[in-house]
Formats: C-alpha cells, sequence, structure tokens
C-alpha cells in the first residue's frame, strides 16, 4: 500500500513543500490514517486489492487542501472516481479515516 500510494504521489508531482498540500494531512500521516482505518474497516478476509483502491480514494481525500474545512465536500468529491456503491464504500473510508482524526484530536485536547 504505501509503495503503490508513494509511487502515485511521485509520478502526479505532489510534494510536501507546495503551499496547497500543506493544508491538507501530510502525505505520511494521510497514508498511515487510510491504511489503518480501511484495514479495521473492511473484514480481514477480503483481498488486498479490493482494499487498496479505497485506501489510495481515501489519500487523495486527506491531502486535499480543504479537507479541514470541508470534510464531507472533500470524500464526497474523491469518491466519485467509481460509480455506484463503490463510491459510496470509498466515501465512507475517506469520512472515517477523517472522523478518527477528529475524535482523535479531541482526545488529545
Amino acid at each position: 500500500m504505501r509503495v503503490a500510494v508513494a509511487s502515485i504521489v511521485g509520478v502526479l508531482g505532489l510534494g510536501l513543500s507546495s503551499p496547497a498540500s500543506s493544508q491538507g494531512f501530510s502525505s505520511i500521516e494521510a497514508i498511515n490514517r487510510c491504511d489503518a482505518y480501511v484495514e479495521s474497516a473492511i473484514k480481514p478476509d477480503v483481498s488486498e486489492a479490493f482494499k487498496e483502491r479505497y485506501k489510495i480514494t481515501c489519500y487523495f481525500g486527506l491531502i486535499d487542501p480543504l479537507i479541514h474545512e470541508d470534510h464531507e465536500g472533500v470524500c464526497l468529491r474523491t469518491s466519485r472516481a467509481f460509480p455506484g456503491r463503490a463510491g459510496e464504500l470509498a466515501e465512507l473510508m475517506c469520512r472515517g479515516a477523517y472522523q478518527s482524526y477528529l475524535e482523535e484530536a479531541g482526545t488529545a485536547q
């Protein structure tokens, strides 16, 4: 998972130094959050290939510069890469990963 996402990030030229990405999660934090959330939310017997696409969609949601301002809108927009039920599941994975961040941030305060 980490290698696949890192490759996509490299190919697209997204970097941590760009001003737009500094508003979303860092690449590493987004990868870790999405990986952890998808693994916990989808049954362990489901294939890695199936989970991978949702991890990647979640990742692109969490690095979006608007994620902290409108996480529901961002997750909806990134989930449109998939039609029908797959899109709904992608949106849930993104929103769930962000919600877990909010819960952690609330606990830390």
